[in-house]
């Protein structure tokens, strides 16, 4: 084996390879022994430092130069051989770190180059993103450690940074919810509650360990550490391709948390508990009772109305994964239209009581001298609960209707001083209330707030609320019941009676000066008149005999009947009818030849005697004196006051005879006559035309504002009427609030059974933490954000065979209480109209070799609401 170079002190020289430079002769093989310093300097010297021994200078050369030279030192002690200095040279191992750093330093700018261009992204990715995150190139949007400028992904390098703040740049723009770290981003509280009732089982059981229920109840996360909390990254893995599923979670995600490990869907997984049914039915629908009742009465008369298959009321949703139910004016209006538009009630309005005048025993009031100005008297109406709302919500109303509720209005004959004073508030506020929509305008007559704190509503569910009401009609039905209103109010701010209470009293102080005139005069009367026996009848009001007949009205004397019992009857023929004032109201026999003088008794007012007897109004005698006034139906030949009296109706003349012939009479003697019809003529009288009666309720059958009774009234227009839909939205939210006692009672009328439009008879209404809530809308996806479990009719379409739906929906065959279950207000307590859907029906298909049987294809991990907010846009 040879040597390549030899080690020894004598056989080889040191090259020192570390050194950055190298002697200038190592070209020549002959290197100086120094070499160049370390700053590449040449080292060269004399070939040896003489030592003087002896006073003697010797040679000192090293052996491997050759030894002592032949001449030896200079006699001043130099070496006679000097070294011929060199150009140091780099070493091999400075020429190769040069090249490696100027290397270096090149591709260092060539990076630096690309990193600070516009596309720097591109090189730095580890990896293309998905196609729903392409639209983002800046990494500072996912990765909290990274600046936004240019090179600030060089902060990452120093930053320090944790998955929970790079998570929290995913939630900025996915919301998913309050808990979005929370194992199914759902609060705490919501996962102890689920927890506890699966481990409580069916019927109360407690659910041993080893139950399915348990394996997979949900631990409540703990906030204060982080182990417990689960980020986006943990299951979104991006920079994986542009085609990559991010949603895509494999089953071993979901059994890194679930204690119990699944297997096969047909071996492991649990029956399933009442699905799909969690709630009861948004709208109220009783397939049986429609499908064994009213669908085969409806086809005896309308055949086309009645539905033949699912599908003519059910259609697959947008996104076709649930079947969603149809428009009302496609499957329901043509047999329930009518309950909308009141067309079918049978009795009562067909419109909704808004505004009413209440009917008040004004007789009483008047009576009692309670000032309350024009008042209609015949009105029988009630306050509207929607006055009682209005009234409430003002100060000078506030309480009143309440303050009124228990007397009978239209009774006030045994109310108290304080009960009449309470009434006339109430009048006075109602008054009130009709001027301010009359003058101030609707938006501030009925200004409702939006909740408790007073915030104004706005407009447009204002303007819902008031249903456009006219302002004609309004004004038209203050002109019509309230003829003084703006007078009346004015008159009662400033303390003053009104207009009609001054004339009431004016009336009853000229009815008593006349009632003492008449007193007066009959006193004095009465003192200037012979007494008789006539005088001495106190007992008989218009009896007529000359002797002390008591308690006789009407009836006939003994004298006058010619008996003892004559009097008894008033409107027989009493026996002796010849005589006179046998009988009230006919013509006595004989009467013709009455004397005078048995005449002049006056006993009977409506009697058809001759006699000018004073106290015959109806007398048909015609042998009376002319001053006979008080004859005006007597048939008597004097034309003073007899206006029905034969002559004048056979067509002779009288001035005092309204119905004689210049009137009746068909010779046209009269200006102005009516003209009587001849029997004999061939001419046919006209057929006499019936009065047109207006009704306001058919008038406004389209629906709308319409006044009847004394009330202002709103008949719906179809259905989802927006005035009731906004009431019953409005009022309902007033529950569990202070403003649930001035609301309730218009919710309560809105919602009954047979109310105005019959919103709930169709529609639930919920308790929805203590408000009441109006379910509008049926069953809808696009609503669905909280499930657990997802399923597609789309793909079981196919796949149900000939028994269509019914391959999973088959009716309970359990008696019928679906609608029993709506008597509360609580939707999770129901009875379902179909059996439950059992698991047998999905284990043929879904297998890991068939359809798939993966935690996700049925399983929601985010089993809240999931959104995207719309990112923020700054104006230009």
């Amino acid at each position: 084996m040879s040597v390549l170079q030899k080690f020894g002190f004598k056989d080889s020289p040191y090259q020192r390879p570390q050194d950055k430079w190298v002697c200038g002769h190592l070209a020549e093989g002959k290197p100086c022994p120094l070499g160049p310093d370390m700053h590449g300097k040449c080292g060269a010297k004399a070939a040896c430092e003489p030592h003087l021994e002896d006073g003697r200078w010797q040679c000192k050369r090293s052996a491997l130069e050759g030894g002592p030279c032949e001449k030896g030192p200079l006699p001043d002690g130099r070496c006679c051989m000097q070294q011929e200095p060199c150009v140091p040279q780099p070493s091999l191992r400075t020429r190769r770190g040069r090249m490696a750093r100027w290397a270096a330093a090149l591709a260092v700018g060539l990076v630096v180059l690309l990193v600070a261009s516009s596309q720097a992204g591109r090189f730095l990715m580890p990896g293309p993103l998905t196609s729903a995150h392409a639209s983002l190139t800046n990494c500072d949007a996912c990765h909290a450690g990274v600046k936004a400028e240019k090179l600030g992904w060089l902060h990452s390098f120093a930053a320090t940074t944790s998955a929970k703040e790079n998570a929290n740049l995913c939630v900025a723009c996915h919301n998913v919810g309050d808990a979005p770290f929370s194992p199914h981003t759902n609060p705490v509280e919501r996962l102890e509650k689920l927890t506890a009732t699966y481990q409580a089982g069916p019927d109360g059981q407690t659910v041993q360990n080893d139950n399915w229920v348990y394996r997979i109840s949900f631990p409540p996360p703990k906030q204060t550490s982080g182990k417990t909390e689960i980020f986006c990254a943990t299951c979104h893995q991006e920079h994986e391709g542009g085609v990559h599923d991010l949603t895509t979670v494999s089953n071993l995600r979901c059994q890194t948390c679930h204690v119990s490990k699944f297997g096969e869907f047909v071996a492991s997984h649990p029956q399933f508990t009442n699905f799909p049914f969690n709630r009861r039915t948004r709208i109220i629908f009783d397939h049986k009772s429609h499908f064994g009742n009213h669908f085969p009465k409806t086809a005896e008369t309308k055949p086309s109305s009645v539905p033949g298959t699912c599908m003519d009321c059910h259609e697959p949703g947008e996104d076709q994964r649930y079947m969603e139910v149809r428009a009302f004016d496609t499957m329901c209006s043509s047999c329930h239209e009518g309950d909308i538009l009141g067309t079918t009630r049978v009795s009562g309005p067909k419109g909704i009581n808004f505004l009413a005048v209440p009917g008040l025993d004004v007789a009483t009031l008047k009576e009692r001298h309670i000032d309350i100005g024009d008042w209609p008297e015949y009105s029988e109406a009630r306050l509207t609960a929607f006055m009682k709302a209005l009234l409430a919500k003002n100060t000078s109303g506030e309480g009143i209707a309440d303050q009124v509720a228990e007397l009978d209005l239209l009774d006030l004959t045994d109310a108290s001083d304080e009960d009449l004073a309470k009434v006339a508030d109430l009048a006075w506020s109602v008054k009130s209330l009709f001027s301010r929509f009359e003058n101030d305008g609707i938006m501030k007559a009925m200004h409702m707030p939006a909740d408790d704190s007073g915030t104004d509503m706005n407009r447009l569910d204002m303007s819902y609320l008031t249903g456009l009401i006219s302002h004609d009609v309004i004004a038209s039905a203050n002109h019509d019941w309230f003829p003084n209103l703006q007078d009346d109010l004015q008159r009662h701010d400033n303390g003053q009676p009104t207009a009609a209470y001054e004339a009431q009293k004016k009336a009853e102080e000229e009815a008593a000066a006349e009632a003492a005139k008449q007193q007066a005069a009959a006193a004095a009367e009465q003192a200037s008149s012979p007494s008789s026996g006539q005088d001495a009848d106190d007992g008989s009001i218009l009896g007529g005999d000359d002797t002390g007949s008591d308690g006789d009205i009407l009836g006939s004397s003994d004298d006058l009947a010619g008996g003892s019992d004559g009097g008894a009857d008033l409107l027989s023929q009493p026996a002796g009818a010849d005589e006179a004032g046998g009988e009230l109201l006919s013509q006595p026999a004989g009467a013709d030849e009455q004397p005078a003088e048995e005449t002049q008794s006056g006993g009977d007012i409506l009697s058809g005697n001759d006699s000018p007897s004073s106290d015959d109004i109806l007398s048909g005698g015609g042998t009376g004196p002319a001053e006979d006034k008080d004859s005006i139906l007597g048939g008597g030949d004097s034309d003073g006051g007899d206006i029905l009296s034969g002559d004048n109706l056979s067509g002779d003349g009288g001035d005092g005879d309204i119905l004689s012939g210049d009137i009746l009479s068909g010779d046209g003697g009269g200006a102005g006559g009516l003209e009587v019809m001849d029997t004999d003529s061939d001419t046919q009288p006209a057929e006499p035309q019936q009065a047109h009666h207006f009704d306001p309720e058919v008038w406004a059958e389209l629906g709308g504002w319409y006044r009847q009774d004394f009330t202002i009234r709103y008949r719906p227009m179809g259905h989802a009427d927006r005035f009731l839909r906004s009431w019953l939205d409005y009022a309902g939210s007033a529950f569990g609030t202070d403003r649930q006692g001035m609301l309730a009672p218009i919710f309560d009328q809105l919602a009954s059974s047979d109310a105005v439009g019959r919103c709930t008879k169709c529609h639930s209404v919920d308790d929805d933490a203590g408000t009441q809530h109006v379910k509008w809308k049926p069953f809808n996806s696009g609503r669905v954000k909280d499930r657990f479990t997802k399923f597609s009719h789309e793909p079981h379409i196919d796949a149900v065979g000939d028994k269509g739906c019914r391959t999973c929906h088959e009716l309970d065959p359990a008696p019928d209480t679906y609608l029993e279950t709506y008597k509360g207000n609580d939707p999770a307590v129901f009875s379902p109209i179909f059996a439950p859907i059992e698991k047998n029906m999905c284990t043929d298909c879904h297998t890991d070799e068939s359809a798939g049987e993966s935690c996700t294809l049925c399983h929601n991990y985010h089993a809240t609401q999931f959104g995207r907010p719309l990112v923020p846009t700054k104006l230009p």
